[in-house]
């Protein structure tokens, strides 16, 4: 759903406010740990989208009862990547590079938040109406204590887009800048 709020957004500098239309996001979960793993994943976004432009900002987020989370955050009116390619090609070399390196961007800041995004896809890289890049769902995020290989025992995304190390389940930050191409 979309709204028009009042907002303060880092677009428009220390205390600009503004009418602003926001995206609102109402996320069901059906027990505890899935509860928890959508607050954990709602702070470690809004720290990797504090440090770059190029990331999904979010204004607020929060518990609703024991069953559903929500998230205000920035609105993309220009859909993703995904739809742009398969509705008008990408014929643009401009616009290709110019995305391209402002996912790169938003890629190095969720990097240095010490996260792995885990699931880079043309569906996950939002535009604004200007057409620039806005890198969104940190839903399988994953969190480093420093730079380095993870080991997990449970791994998602979308195969397509997956580095090969993904399946030994020993994988680094690299497997993003795979994904990303």
């Amino acid at each position: 759903q979309v709204h028009k709020v009042r907002n303060r957004s880092r677009k428009g500098g220390a205390g600009a406010s503004g009418d602003a239309l926001v995206a609102l996001k109402l996320i069901r979960v059906e027990d505890e740990k899935k509860m928890e793993s959508g607050v954990k994943e709602m702070a470690h976004h809004q720290r990797a989208a504090a440090s770059s432009e190029f990331v999904v900002e979010i204004f607020t987020w929060g518990q609703i009862g024991e069953e559903f989370l929500y998230v205000t955050m920035e609105f993309c009116a220009g859909g993703d990547i995904n739809k742009l390619l398969t509705r008008h090609g990408m014929t643009d070399a401009a616009l290709r590079v110019k995305l391209y390196l402002q996912v790169c961007k938003g890629i190095a800041a969720i990097h240095q938040a010490n996260l792995i995004h885990m699931d880079m896809k043309p569906a996950n890289v939002l535009l604004t109406e200007a057409l620039d890049a806005r890198i969104a769902d940190l839903g399988l995020a994953t969190y480093t204590e420093r730079e380095g290989t993870v080991t997990q025992t449970h791994v998602g995304g979308t195969v397509g887009y997956q580095a090969p190390e993904i399946a030994t389940r020993k994988f680094s930050s690299k497997a993003d800048i795979f994904s990303v191409g």
